[in-house]
């Protein structure tokens, strides 16, 4: 700690996949510039995959991500799922939980298309390829083409609880699409002082 407190300047790049944490994220943000004005932040967004290989490249210090293989250090954070959204008229409107096996021959909204995705992992998992639809960067907009009933898509369950007033349903996956989420941080042997201290700042309390 007391190396942090001797640099001048210095950058820290943090990140995450998920909006869910950026309440908690921008908190830290706050604390960690108020304890090392010298040191800048940046805040860095992408899918999961895009920032695990940003911290395996040592591009970025600490991320919120779903689990994922790379040459960093990993905490749990929480475990997520993915959950099925279908349009309100849906035949399937009345079942507890839905076969993903059942909806392969509907149009398919993808979210963050050519990307790995929670999504597309959990596809290539079960060997499954869904019907095409539409697809977009926005996992709103995606909220809003099922509504519409353009087709379904698969959305993690934390990012529904942002989302009020859906005119949609909402199916848990059989078998269970689990996704645990958490911090991919440098190994301890290259971090940087700076990195410490955030991570420090972040589970603090």
């Amino acid at each position: 700690m007391q190396a942090l407190h001797r640099l001048a300047g210095g950058t820290l790049t943090v990140g995450t996949a998920y909006s869910r944490f950026y309440p908690s994220l921008t908190e830290t943000m706050v604390r960690f510039s108020r304890q090392f004005p010298g040191v800048q932040v940046k805040l860095l967004e992408g899918t999961s995959s895009q920032l695990a290989e940003a911290v395996t490249a040592q591009e970025a210090d600490f991320c919120i991500i779903s689990q994922r293989e790379g040459d960093f250090d990993w905490c749990l954070l929480q475990e997520d799922e993915l959950i099925a959204l279908l349009p309100a008229d849906h035949p399937l409107a009345r079942i507890p939980r839905v076969d993903i096996e059942t909806l392969l021959q509907d149009p398919f909204i993808t979210i963050y298309p050519s990307q790995e995705t929670d999504n597309s992992r959990f596809f290539a998992k079960y060997g499954l390829t869904p019907a095409e639809g539409y697809s977009t960067a926005d996992a709103l907009a995606a909220v809003h083409m099922v509504e519409a009933g353009l087709g379904f898509t698969l959305i993690n369950a934390m990012t529904l609880e942002q989302i009020q007033d859906l005119r949609v349903i909402k199916k848990p996956l059989s078998p269970a699409a689990k996704v645990p989420i958490g911090v991919a941080l440098t190994k301890e042997v290259v971090r940087s002082p700076a990195a410490d201290a955030f991570y420090r700042l972040f589970f603090a309390d």
